[in-house]
């Protein structure tokens, strides 16, 4: 018999899993293979922003909208709040992407330097 907690960690790794699987596919559809942020880069230059802002602008968007069906009790299918979920879990992966990468790989090349 399944216990809860070994639901629980099936769970989260379907979820993990499905967030993976839906970045590589969105990676393909809206970057190039060289820089996985490059459309958020050109998004930002295009409006006279920085990539980061972009990027937390699109997961406020989705945050909002799970925002509402938490906060108001709305009803959807399963597979509209996996979608919501994985959705806001995909900005804040790629947000913490960027930051490590950009901001503290390169604070500590420029420290050891």
């Amino acid at each position: 018999m399944e216990t809860l907690l070994t639901k629980y960690q099936g769970f989260i790794s379907r979820r993990l899993k499905r967030c993976i699987e839906t970045l590589t596919m969105k990676r393909r559809e809206y970057t190039d293979e060289v820089n996985p942020f490059i459309n958020f880069e050109c998004g930002a230059k295009t409006i006279d922003e920085v990539p980061d802002r972009i990027m937390f602008y699109y997961m406020l968007k989705h945050f909002e909208s799970f925002k509402d069906i938490v906060l108001n009790q709305k009803k959807v299918s399963r597979e509209t709040w996996d979608e919501k979920v994985s959705d806001l879990m995909n900005y804040i992966l790629i947000i913490d992407a960027y930051y490590q990468i950009y901001k503290y790989e390169r604070e500590n090349e420029d420290i050891s330097k």
